[in-house]
């Protein structure tokens, strides 16, 4: 039958464009997680397992662990997948066309099959853009895995300064209650005026009030961790001193900004992009006749008649909108990359000079401020008891040694974080010369698996 001979030779053809067209997009999330446990330094020794045991996770494997279990970073992944599936489509054959025309009154029976042949030579352009959209939104992934990366760091650095100077404060407390004793019996005696007295009491209402605070800041601190990877944190203990504080020089900036238009995603993006757009305006220019192979058959029997025939689609614009939408789309992709390079110089600037000056205020303390404030305790405590000052002038030194140390520590959150804010402007974990004698980090408890 004529119809079995059109069916059969549609089928063939169309098997020979599905084996052309098949594609199979890379494991693109593995790819992403690779990138970003390269970018990020992670030492994810136990980021795999369901439970990490009883031992505590550094910052490092917080980090892995977010990278696993983060919603937010599924939700970026489940773009990928999207643009994998576009990959796909973009390989995928048209669609072959089989119709039949019933007979009535002398009419014949007729049959025609149809399947557009201008797919197999646009076909490799196509997959061309569609790749390229893929590899532009593994990039954007990858920007979403670094901010989560940012945000692990500076969680952790909120949640251990909360919690030091939650610890520190329980210090404080005391003092300011006997410094306002104190105050309040020289007082008395007539030896301290009355606004003095005043200022001891709310010195210590502060120190209690503060407190509080720093209570609330751990709960919210470790509260945005536990959202960030997944476990929750029943409290974030301060259980020894931790020091973050680089003895060397951050590279420069000019360097910075160099490595920055090298290995940040989003530029990457933004090319992919560019390359993109280019490809689909070539193919405007190139899809402007549609050419579909035609095979007609009618009658029946020793009667029937088969031929080949052709199809023609023409648009009657001769293709300048498409083309126009095109060119628009180029150009557009085009600004939107210099703009992207320009942010981004932006923002290594902007976070080296902040890295810089928490720094070198960090390293302040540690080298000087800390220790003459230390030394300045130890006198007065000696001279306390030889007698050559009394307990006010004590109380006054201890104080300040513990406000010193509640800056120390402030300085050296202030430190972290905006060194997880260059390391997103630069696009990877910056390596530190002083950081293989560096002190050791304070990690977090056990978390739990909600």
């Amino acid at each position: 039958m004529p119809a079995r001979r059109v069916i059969g030779s549609v089928a063939l053809a169309a098997a020979a464009l599905l084996a052309v067209a098949c594609v199979s997009p890379p494991d693109g999330a593995a790819q992403i997680r690779a990138q970003l446990t390269e970018r990020s330094g992670e030492k994810a020794k136990r980021a795999d397992l369901a439970d990490p045991g009883d031992a505590m996770p550094s910052e490092d494997e917080l980090v892995a662990f977010a990278l696993r279990r983060s919603a937010q970073f599924r939700a970026a992944l489940a773009d990928l997948g999207v643009a994998e599936a576009e990959w796909m489509r973009a390989g995928a054959p048209p669609p072959a066309t089989f119709s039949v025309l019933l007979p009535l009154g002398s009419k014949q029976l007729e049959y025609a099959a149809k399947l557009p042949i201008d797919a197999l030579w646009l076909r490799p352009k196509r997959v061309a853009a569609a790749k390229r959209d893929w590899a532009a939104t593994a990039e954007r992934v990858v920007a979403s895995g670094l901010d989560l990366v940012r945000d692990v760091r500076v969680a952790c650095a909120d949640a251990n300064a909360a919690s030091r100077l939650r610890a520190l404060l329980r210090e404080t407390r005391d003092p300011y209650r006997r410094f306002a004793e104190y105050a309040e019996r020289r007082f008395r005696a007539g030896g301290l005026p009355a606004v003095d007295v005043a200022r001891a009491k709310l010195q210590a209402v502060n120190a209690s009030d503060r407190h509080a605070q720093e209570y609330a800041a751990v709960v919210g601190a470790t509260a945005r961790l536990s959202e960030l990877t997944a476990f929750q944190f029943a409290d974030w203990p301060c259980e020894r001193e931790e020091t973050a504080l680089p003895h060397a020089e951050l590279p420069s900036v000019d360097e910075l900004v160099r490595d920055s238009l090298a290995a940040r995603p989003e530029l990457r993006a933004a090319e992919l992009e560019v390359e993109a757009a280019g490809a689909r305006a070539g193919l405007a220019r190139r899809e402007v006749l549609q050419l579909i192979a035609v095979l007609d058959a009618n009658g029946s029997g020793a009667d029937a008649e088969i031929g080949p025939g052709a199809e023609f689609g023409i648009p009657l614009d001769g293709g300048r909108a498409a083309r126009a939408l095109a060119d628009a789309k180029l150009a557009q992709a085009r600004a939107r990359y210099e703009a992207a390079v320009q942010r981004v110089t932006r923002e290594v600037r902007e976070a080296y000079a902040r890295a810089e000056a928490a720094r070198i205020s960090a390293l302040a303390w540690h080298r000087e401020r800390l220790s003459v404030l230390e030394e300045w305790d130890d006198r007065a405590g000696m001279a306390y008891e030889a007698g050559a000052i009394d307990a006010g002038a004590k109380l006054e030194a201890e104080i300040a040694m513990l406000e010193g140390r509640r800056e120390f520590v402030l300085a050296d959150a202030a430190w972290r974080r905006a060194r997880a804010e260059l390391e997103r402007a630069v696009g990877h974990r910056l390596a530190l010369a002083s950081e293989a004698s560096a002190a050791p980090v304070t990690t977090p408890a056990t978390p739990v698996e909600p």
